[in-house]
């Protein structure tokens, strides 16, 4: 039996491992064979998922203390209905956050400590957007 070949013009673009980005051709991420410089391969990925699960929901725990110290329940409600609706609008929640008194390095941990991977994503692009890009390594290291 013949083996399909692969179609012309399509490649992968990017790949998850529940909301853990494996590869992303744009953002030079690689997690499968670990050629990004980190040295972490799709094994590793799979094996140590419970542990960056936990440090991810610790850095957003941390996040969330750090917003609360600077938003009162009513801000802290406005920025959660933001929060709801920035899929439709990543560049609406950044406005939220901004116009909440959040700085910048309090909404760029938002950002990171966001536990979906596509709203990250969406987020992390509507920052490069207005010229405030995350750091690159983060994307290897956080994402």
């Amino acid at each position: 039996r013949r083996r399909p070949r692969p179609r012309r013009g399509y490649s992968v673009a990017r790949l998850r491992y529940g909301e853990r980005l494996v590869w992303h051709r744009e953002r030079r991420v690689d997690r499968v064979y670990g050629s990004d410089g980190c040295g972490v391969k799709l094994g590793d990925v799979v094996a140590g998922h419970d542990r960056w699960k936990a440090h991810r929901a610790a850095a957003a725990a941390a996040t969330m203390r750090d917003v609360r110290a600077v938003l009162d329940d009513e801000a802290l409600f406005s920025l959660r209905r933001a929060s709801s609706q920035a899929d439709a609008s990543p560049a609406a929640f950044l406005d939220a956050a901004s116009d909440l008194g959040l700085g910048d390095s309090l909404v760029e941990a938002l950002v990171v400590s966001n536990p979906r991977l596509v709203l990250r994503e969406g987020l992390a692009d509507a920052l490069a957007e207005r010229g405030r890009p995350l750091d690159p390594g983060l994307w290897v290291t956080e994402f």
